[in-house]
């Protein structure tokens, strides 16, 4: 027979065990998960997995108003006229990237910037855990940004 406060002991080291090996067991590839601020510190991109990749959607604006029109920012700038009148926020601006374990980063997908209309492919890594470097490629020409993981 165990007694209540040898229970209470038990139960409290099997919580700081589970806790513990929660955060130990964490893949390397879903570290990127979560929401960031980007570097301009104007947006915020939640990145989450699907289907094995990872994506990137803006969840917030600083200004999420067009100044003009006092109605939602349109990706105006988008290279496809069709695509113009879709709203910035909520806009999947990171896409298809998967993790390379050996490089310990992200790749092979695409980062979308609406200020331009561009895609840039795309490499990310994390040098720490609260930043995330990505960038993005245009042919010999890149540019890197820091993310700052929000709490």
């Amino acid at each position: 027979m165990v007694m209540p406060a040898r229970r209470s002991a038990l139960l409290s080291v099997a919580l700081i065990s589970t806790l513990t090996f929660g955060f130990v067991t964490t893949p390397p590839e879903d570290t990127c998960l979560g929401t960031w601020e980007i570097e301009q510190k104007t947006a915020r991109v939640q990145v989450y997995k699907q289907a094995g990749k990872y994506f990137g959607k803006i969840v917030w604006l600083k200004r999420p108003n067009d100044p003009n029109t006092s109605k939602a920012k349109l990706d105006r700038h988008n290279s496809d006229p069709a695509l113009r009148t879709r709203p910035i926020l909520g806009l999947i601006m990171l896409k298809n990237m998967t993790y390379d374990a050996t490089e310990k980063e992200w790749g092979n997908g695409t980062v979308y910037d609406p200020n331009s209309g561009r895609t840039y492919d795309c490499t990310m890594w994390m040098p720490h855990p609260k930043t995330m470097k990505l960038r993005g490629y245009w042919g010999l020409i890149y540019s890197t940004s820091a993310w700052t993981r929000v709490e």
